[in-house]
């Protein structure tokens, strides 16, 4: 997945192998919508495969943030940035900042529920197991008076 650059539009494309990259199928534009910007807008997106093998992305436009299944249309997580994204043993979880700083926001796979995890941080992760069988865990930076902390939550158990 990566930000185009394409007669002025700075949007999101997905190439897919299936072959373990000995071949690639022809890249793919996400979502419906463009962003036309003359710039580097420095918010690539997330990316994530569940065990099955289902891909699930995030990623901004403007000052909204969208999920998408490729091939389907993409989903509005409303204003936000810094989208990641990782899978566990219950699906693919995502994770996002509505604003530098702003609330850092978490959604779980299972119920698709949006929970926010702080109120003010920034520059948030996931991280998920390598074998798929674990949690997937969420770390973001947030200011506590003059100095900074590193959180971090675990935003779905393992099986």
């Amino acid at each position: 997945m990566w930000r185009n650059s394409l007669a002025g539009a700075r949007d999101m494309y997905l190439i897919n192998s299936k072959d373990n990259g000995r071949t690639f199928d022809k890249p793919t534009k996400l979502g419906k919508g463009t962003w036309p910007l003359d710039a580097c807008p420095m918010d690539g997106g997330g990316l994530a495969a569940d065990a099955e093998g289902h891909l699930a992305t995030i990623w901004r436009r403007a000052d909204e943030l969208f999920r998408c299944t490729p091939g389907e249309r993409e989903i509005s997580l409303g204003r936000g940035m810094q989208g990641w994204a990782a899978a566990g043993a219950r699906g693919i979880g995502l994770t996002w900042i509505t604003g530098r700083p702003g609330a850092v926001m978490a959604l779980l796979p299972e119920t698709e529920e949006q929970i926010k995890l702080a109120d003010r941080g920034s520059n948030p992760v996931l991280a998920g197991p390598i074998d798929g069988k674990g949690p997937i865990v969420a770390a973001w930076e947030e200011r506590q008076g003059s100095a900074e902390q590193v959180r971090v939550a675990v935003i779905t158990p393992g099986k």
